[in-house]
């Protein structure tokens, strides 16, 4: 898996696919898909740029490839947060750190993620209460972008 792929919609995310590395990219393939439960989000106050601070506290997740694409794994998502800011715009700016154990045993790696989520008043009440009160957010509604940094690699 490469180091160019973006996390998009509902937890996808996306290989970048071209014939040379430093060419143009041509097309997006679905790659990973990326689930998490949060337990709650807890605001850590303002920053300097009018913004907020704030963690999510992941509970559990865990971390597929879609279908036909290699290497094919799941595993787990342990050990990580969720350090988020937002722009006084209601931009927020995800940065999610965790450790990925592989289901078939090998060796864990981190897994550093950062992005963009532009602001959507559905998401934006479950977040803000802490509950989803039975409310569903369908796959694509919401808009973000997600770039992981795989420091280690996909062992596979």
């Amino acid at each position: 898996m490469p180091r160019n792929a973006l996390l998009s919609g509902a937890g996808t995310l996306l290989y970048v696919s071209s014939a040379a590395a430093l060419a143009s990219y041509n097309y997006l393939e679905p790659a990973l898909f990326w689930n998490a439960t949060v337990k709650q989000v807890v605001n850590l106050g303002n920053i300097s740029t009018g913004g907020q601070q704030a963690l999510g506290q992941v509970v559990e997740a865990t971390l597929r490839s879609e279908p036909d694409f290699e290497p094919s794994f799941v595993a787990e998502w342990k050990n990580g947060e969720d350090y988020l800011s937002v722009d006084p715009d209601g931009v927020a700016r995800p940065s999610l750190v965790g450790v990925v154990y592989p289901d078939d045993g090998d060796t864990p790696f981190l897994m550093e993620t950062t992005g963009i989520q532009y602001p959507n008043p559905k998401l934006d009440e479950i977040f803000g209460t802490n509950t989803s009160h039975g409310l569903e957010i369908p796959y694509g509604f919401v808009y973000s972008g997600i770039m992981p940094n795989l420091p280690r690699g996909i062992p596979h």
